[in-house]
């Protein structure tokens, strides 16, 4: 997207919603990851407070730990429950899914674990 929306120009002023080709929840995620590695991923939420103050004891900063509280807030509302045809329309292909993004990745997604 960044490097076609460089070379074509045109595009200044103008804020792209970029999603991928469906709208998924963690779980759903979860649940996608453990058929392509074969083994029972479970997405388990936490609160907020637990999730700012995990985010901080891992080293994160405050300022952004609580940005990233605020976002988790705007999911757990729905509002992130959005799916867009920018990247089609900008690339001239579909992206990715979440599966075939998961897919393409496994080797690194695996070694860093």
């Amino acid at each position: 997207m960044a490097a076609r929306i460089l070379i074509d120009g045109g595009h200044r002023g103008i804020t792209y919603v970029l999603t991928g080709p469906e709208s998924v929840t963690f779980s759903e995620i979860a649940a996608i990851w453990s058929k392509i590695i074969g083994k029972t991923i479970k997405y388990s939420s936490v609160s907020f407070d637990a999730a700012r103050q995990g985010m901080v004891q891992s080293g994160m900063s405050t300022w952004l730990a609580q940005d990233m509280v605020r976002l988790m807030k705007t999911w757990a509302e729905g509002k992130g429950d959005i799916v867009s045809h920018y990247v089609e329309r900008i690339i001239g292909r579909k992206p990715l899914s979440i599966q075939e993004f998961l897919m393409a990745h496994k080797s690194q997604f695996l070694s860093a674990a």
